[in-house]
């Protein structure tokens, strides 16, 4: 699975409340072994085997994966 597929495979997410148990959900559904919460600004550094997510009032605002 590459980046593109794994972060559409996470899009179902959005908007859904956030639990602790969503992170190992999210490393297992995109074939990763880290995820982490990024704030308000985003940066772009070459980052590999990692979800990134966001949560705003208790809500997964933000997803992508990069394989």
């Amino acid at each position: 699975m590459d980046s593109q597929q794994a972060t559409h495979a996470l899009q179902h997410l959005l908007g859904t409340p956030f639990v602790p148990s969503a992170v190992s959900y999210m490393k297992e559904l995109a074939g990763v072994s880290n995820a982490e919460q990024v704030g308000e600004v985003i940066t772009l550094q070459a980052r590999h085997d990692v979800v990134l997510y966001s949560v705003e009032d208790g809500n997964i605002t933000f997803v992508a994966a990069h394989v």
